[in-house]
């Protein structure tokens, strides 16, 4: 098991609800992440530049600090709009 199944496991056990992983690639280049509560889960939506590389572990750290205060509805946005990925 790696850091991050370890995390969502850990988290899932403490809130009592599903956690669901969603890479996304969205026109708005300030957008890096969101929690959306739904019905008996939690779904965690992170910018996914360049998929396969861990620079979205920063994002889902970040969400997970969150979750782990109870915040089960928050979107996350850089200050400034970013260059797009390659």
């Amino acid at each position: 098991m790696d850091w991050l199944d370890g995390r969502v496991r850990e988290l899932e056990e403490k809130l009592g609800l599903r956690i669901i992983l969603r890479p996304v690639h969205v026109p708005d280049t300030r957008f890096r992440g969101r929690i959306l509560k739904r019905a008996g889960r939690v779904v965690l939506e992170y910018r996914d530049e360049v998929p396969g590389f861990f620079w979205s572990y920063d994002i889902l750290r970040e969400l997970f600090g969150h979750l782990e205060k109870g915040d089960l509805d928050v979107a996350l946005y850089d200050e400034e709009a970013r260059s797009p990925g390659p």
